[in-house]
C-alpha cells in the first residue's frame, strides 16, 4: 500500500480501520455471549479485509480530489470525499450484513462454528462503517499536519546547517 499511495502515513491511516472494527467485533461478541472460536478468528480476517477496502476507497478519493481540486481549503476536499464515498461504503456494509444475517441467526448444529463468525463480521462492520466515515478523516488531517510539521522542521534544520 505504501507504493500504491506513495506515502507511509496513508497505509497507517487505513490500518486504523482494522482497530475501529475490532471495537465493534468484541462488543458484538460480548453482547451475544459468544465464545471465541476458530470461526471468530476467520471472521476477524474477513472483517479486516472488508474494512481495509472501505478505508482504501475513502483515502483514494481524498487523494484524487486533492490532485484535481484547485480549492485552497483542505477540509472541504475531505468532506467532499466522505460525501461521495458514503454510499459505496454503506452499500458494501449493507450487502455483507444482510448476507450474513441468516448465518448469525441460525440455530442448527453447525451454528456453533458459523454463527460467531457472522456475529463478529456484522458487529465489526457496523461499527467500522460509522467510525470510518467520521474518525478516519480526522486521522487523515492529523497525519497530514504531522507530516507537514516534519517537512518544515527538516527545512529549518537544513537551512541552519548551511549557514
Amino acid at each position: 500500500m505504501a507504493v500504491l499511495f506513495e506515502s507511509y502515513s496513508e497505509p497507517i491511516i487505513i490500518m486504523i480501520t482494522v482497530i475501529l472494527s475490532i471495537i465493534g467485533a468484541v462488543f458484538s461478541l460480548l453482547l451475544s455471549q459468544s465464545v471465541v472460536t476458530l470461526g471468530v478468528s476467520i471472521g476477524m480476517l474477513m472483517l479486516s479485509g472488508i474494512v481495509v477496502n472501505n478505508g482504501i476507497m475513502l483515502i483514494d478519493r481524498i487523494n484524487s480530489l486533492k490532485r484535481t481540486s484547485f480549492n485552497e481549503k483542505k477540509y472541504s476536499v475531505i468532506i467532499e470525499a466522505c460525501k461521495e464515498r458514503k454510499r459505496p461504503i454503506f452499500m458494501t456494509t449493507a450487502t455483507t450484513v444482510l448476507g450474513l444475517l441468516p448465518m448469525a441467526l441460525d440455530a442448527s448444529e453447525s451454528s456453533t462454528l458459523w454463527s460467531p463468525l457472522a456475529i463478529t463480521v456484522i458487529g465489526g462492520l457496523i461499527t467500522s462503517t460509522i467510525l470510518t466515515l467520521f474518525v478516519l478523516p480526522c486521522f487523515y488531517v492529523l497525519f497530514a499536519d504531522i507530516v507537514n510539521f516534519f517537512k518544515k522542521f527538516k527545512k529549518v534544520i537544513s537551512i541552519k546547517t548551511l549557514t
